[in-house]
């Protein structure tokens, strides 16, 4: 699984996507309040379209699971999932929807604060947090202390980077 990341748009205000133009209705799920003014945006620019509006706090939780966990399970034809948060939040939310059942061409994200990545350690199973200039540079594994290079492509089930021991590592 694969999905493309936008770049990051603090600041910027969320432009009509042409992924939601076949979209009968749809779910914003916006995360902390660097998240809100993207998504209003976005929700106006939906016009007289039905939207379903879920603000969450900053960061994926056991609350912003549930709530989008019930969302995806209401969903039908037509519907649009768009995600606006940090990168994190829309990984998971984006793993989560795709296996509840959604495709993920029914899934818009816009990230507004790409300075929060983490990555899965291979080695130990653990999840960290990663500063962005460290992805696909090594990084050291704070669950097990075991150098690792932090791939771009996603572990889905972990809505994080992979960190793999570096070529030639034991």
């Amino acid at each position: 699984m694969s999905i493309e990341m936008p770049t990051p748009g603090a600041g910027h205000p969320v432009p009509p996507s042409p992924a939601t133009a076949g979209g009968r209705c749809f779910t914003i799920a916006s995360f902390g309040p660097e998240a809100y003014l993207p998504a209003r945006v976005l929700a106006d620019s939906l016009g007289t379209s039905p939207v379903d509006w879920l603000r969450l706090p900053g960061g994926w939780d056991r609350r912003s699971e549930d709530a989008l966990r019930r969302v995806v399970a209401r969903a039908r034809v037509g519907w649009r999932l768009v995600v606006v948060g940090g990168e994190p939040e829309i990984r998971a939310a984006h793993a989560l929807a795709v296996a509840g059942g959604a495709v993920p061409a029914e899934i818009v994200a816009h990230v507004v604060d790409g300075d929060h990545r983490q990555v899965y350690c291979a080695h130990c199973n653990s999840i960290a947090p990663l500063d962005p200039a460290a992805a696909g540079s090594r990084t050291r594994c704070p669950g097990c202390a075991q150098d690792a290079v932090a791939h771009p492509p996603v572990a889905p089930l972990h809505s994080a980077y992979l960190g793999v021991m570096p070529a030639g590592g034991v």
